[in-house]
């Protein structure tokens, strides 16, 4: 006998079935065939061992691969099928990102909030269904379609689907299917898209809100500084206060949480400076010098000339100020 023991079969009235749901009565004239191949199959319900159908052919060349990517997409097929005749809902379920747009007004990033579950009743856009029907010069497994829209299903086994069909505009949905347990998700009523073995090339717009409206900013922004004074300074603060003290502000570079931690405060000063941006700042400084003491005092910055240790931007207030590009901190 084939040494693969298949779960799934299909009757002679097209009905697929799974082991587990036969008893020796409802087996007796009925005929089972693989959905892979198309041999017979015969079932083995006995109570010594585990339920399954073998081939009736000892020599059958059945692919494994072929039986699972029939089989998924057949009842994914038959699911959807008796969901539109009997009026039922199949939900798409998947994350939705919750944007704060208030960013977006005054031209940084939008603070990403939250994301959250959101299920949509998919058969309320789409009222026809078929199995390995040719559209738009593709056939995909499954196809669902309404009179102005259409979706893909694709079955994944041991090939993706192919790249030209991906970067078609057809909207889809790719599920992995990796052994026979993978199938019971098709008979189900909700498809998870961000599950591990589930993709989709469907773009799911943020939910965007205007957090400023309720007096609230939960995310902080992070920028390298420039003020009017010529002071500089990282601000990692609330959009609320970033607003602030905009007005006084004459230079500013955006990062991102990922970025802002491989930030380097000279380099940014330095490179300000040389896009022409006013910057009094001691690290541009003649004068200045690395404060041996800095673990004590916390003052990176030692003024030659006062001969004392001080905050890098003493420079806006200095009348001894003077820029000297050979002077420049020098960055390892």
């Amino acid at each position: 006998m084939h040494k693969i023991k298949y779960r799934y079969a299909i009757t002679q009235n097209m009905e697929v079935v799974e082991i587990s749901s036969l008893t020796k009565e409802s087996k007796i004239d009925t005929t089972f065939s693989c959905l892979g191949c198309g041999e017979r199959l015969i079932p083995r319900i006995g109570t010594k061992k585990q339920k399954h159908f073998a081939h009736f052919n000892a020599n059958s060349q059945c692919s494994y691969e072929s039986y699972l990517h029939k089989t998924a997409k057949t009842v994914l097929f038959n699911n959807i099928k008796r969901r539109l005749e009997n009026k039922l809902p199949l939900y798409i379920e998947y994350m939705r990102n919750k944007i704060c747009n208030k960013c977006e007004r005054i031209d940084i990033n939008g603070c990403k909030l939250s994301e959250y579950k959101e299920k949509k009743n998919i058969l309320l856009r789409y009222n026809e269904v078929y199995l390995e029907k040719e559209f738009n010069m593709f056939k995909p497994d499954v196809l669902l379609k309404s009179k102005n829209d259409h979706l893909f299903f694709e079955i994944y086994v041991t090939h993706e689907t192919e790249e030209k069909k991906r970067k078609s505009e057809n909207k889809i949905i790719e599920i992995l299917i990796e052994n026979e347990d993978d199938i019971k998700m098709l008979v189900s009523d909700t498809i998870f898209i961000n599950d591990k073995s589930i993709n989709s090339n469907i773009e799911i717009e943020p939910l965007y809100i205007d957090y400023s409206k309720y007096g609230m900013c939960i995310s902080p922004i992070n920028k390298f500084i420039i003020y009017k004074s010529g002071k500089v300074v990282y601000f990692t603060e609330t959009i609320g206060k970033y607003q602030k003290v905009r007005k006084s502000i004459v230079y500013e570079k955006d990062y991102d949480n990922n970025s802002f931690e491989k930030a380097n405060f000279i380099l940014d000063i330095i490179e300000a400076y040389e896009k022409g941006v006013k910057v009094n700042n001691c690290h541009l400084c003649r004068y200045h010098g690395i404060n041996r003491d800095y673990l004590e005092s916390k003052l990176l910055i030692f003024c030659k000339y006062k001969r004392e240790a001080v905050n890098s931007n003493n420079a806006a207030e200095c009348d001894i100020y003077k820029i000297d590009k050979k002077s420049f901190t020098k960055i390892d």
